[in-house]
């Protein structure tokens, strides 16, 4: 199958301050792909570089070396081909919630109309439930909604690629909850290709098709790729009845606690190739877990 998206030998160094060609390496040597409709996440330590891994794929930041390929095209610049939402809600605080998606639209689809603009904004709006908070300054609206604005926002636009860089992590957990199983009832209907940041586990599960995971910086790499054989659409009471759940949990969280420092000390060390990387996790639905290099 064609690949949309292709990560090829991406790093990301910076200069050491008065240090005369002395570089810090974040990450290097990350390689990766996607499909088009695929969930993918990607967990890893503070300081291993999702973020800038994330503002790479978005053209917001040049990587050091490496190519992005989306759709045969090099991601050189942002473009409205991909979405971003961030940590923050990012509102315009002077527009209600309706003329800040109406705003956005315009900019994406030049030939709508304003009624056509009016009506593709109402869509997502009621799509997560704001059809009552259309009026509304964004000062007005608790967390949880100013976030789900951004959500609407960001699936009217259409983009290609919807980069998400932990979009739910400043909420509680019942208002990240709610949002979460929103966002995969969208995700069902748009088929959405989306990469997102996490640091939570359980919600990488749920919304993911593959985990991409980390390890520790400096000098990180993408060292493994976690299928999630889980159906989907997925609802948080019942996967965890799943016969792959916690085989999956707990494989990611040693992975994290365990695995992820010492892959690190092995590669600052030169002690590990990692030139087939990231190897291939797979949970079948039986006894046995495949490990196969990509």
């Amino acid at each position: 199958m064609k690949k949309f998206l292709e990560v090829y030998d991406l790093a990301k160094k910076y200069p050491v301050k008065g240090e005369k060609n002395k570089y810090i390496t974040i990450f290097e040597n990350v390689t990766f792909s996607m499909q088009k409709g695929e969930f993918v996440c990607i967990i890893g330590h503070s300081g291993c570089g999702k973020s800038t891994i994330l503002n790479n794929l978005a053209g917001l930041d040049a990587p050091t070396s490496g190519n992005i390929i989306m759709d045969n095209k090099n991601v050189k610049k942002p473009s409205l081909e991909r979405g971003v939402i961030f940590q923050n809600h990012s509102l315009l605080p002077w527009l209600s919630v309706l003329k800040n998606i109406k705003m956005a639209i315009a900019c994406k689809f030049k030939d709508l109309d304003k009624e056509g603009i009016e009506k593709r904004a109402l869509h997502f709006l009621e799509m997560v439930e704001l059809t009552d908070a259309v009026n509304k300054l964004p000062h007005e609206l608790s967390g949880g909604m100013k976030q789900r604005v951004g959500i609407a926002r960001a699936f009217a636009l259409s983009p290609e690629l919807l980069l998400m860089d932990e979009p739910f992590g400043a909420l509680d957990a019942l208002t990240r909850g709610k949002i979460q199983d929103k966002l995969v009832e969208i995700c069902d209907k748009t088929k959405q290709t989306i990469f997102m940041i996490t640091h939570d586990i359980d919600e990488a599960i749920l919304l993911a098709d593959r985990i991409l995971l980390m390890s520790n910086g400096p000098e990180a790499r993408v060292v493994e790729s976690v299928e999630i054989n889980i159906p989907k659409p997925r609802n948080r009471a019942e996967i965890v009845k799943h016969q792959n759940y916690y085989r999956i949990r707990n494989y990611l969280v040693d992975f994290l606690v365990n695995k992820s420092s010492k892959i690190a000390k092995d590669i600052q060390n030169k002690n590990i190739d990692d030139s087939r990387m990231p190897y291939t996790i797979s949970f079948p639905n039986d006894e046995n877990t495949e490990k196969l290099a990509i």
